[in-house]
């Protein structure tokens, strides 16, 4: 006679529900309520699944698509010196993306460097506090004509 673990068939039919759920637009504490569970158990399954919603945005201007789902860093990066290239700012790239802050300024400073803006790249650090004083002073010493040339 076969004999069958109702708990793991509980436990596997318990995790198909979850990510049914979570697939059909639910937030993990909508969840949580619905199945009476914790959100710790709900976001480690979410987790162990690798499930994720694959949000996709579509750019009308120049009829480029961006998939964010399960995309990997070296994915995103390139989406994300793509976009760089196209003009966008670094917010605007985060929200396209459906990344953080620090994970777009890493990808900028690359892109600089790729872009063999090395020179700016070195001296950010050093000015971002100062910027607007940076930059009226070179407005200044443009408009006077002094260049590095003299």
């Amino acid at each position: 006679m076969l004999s069958t673990n109702n708990n793991d068939y509980d436990h596997i039919r318990r995790e198909a529900q979850i990510i049914k759920l979570y697939k059909q637009g639910k937030n993990t504490p909508d969840i949580a309520k619905e199945l009476r569970m914790s959100l710790r158990d709900i976001s480690a399954i979410l987790r162990d699944n690798q499930v994720s919603r694959g949000i996709v945005i579509t750019d009308n201007s120049n009829n480029n698509t961006y998939s964010t789902n399960n995309k990997s860093p070296s994915q995103k990066a390139t989406q994300a010196y793509n976009l760089f290239s196209e003009g966008k700012k670094p917010f605007e790239v985060a929200i396209e993306l459906g990344i953080r802050e620090a994970l777009v300024n890493k990808f900028f400073r690359e892109f600089w460097k790729l872009k063999r803006l090395n020179q700016l790249y070195e001296i950010y650090p050093q000015i971002r506090y100062y910027l607007t004083s940076f930059l009226k002073l070179h407005k200044v010493l443009k408009k006077k004509g002094l260049t590095a040339a003299m």
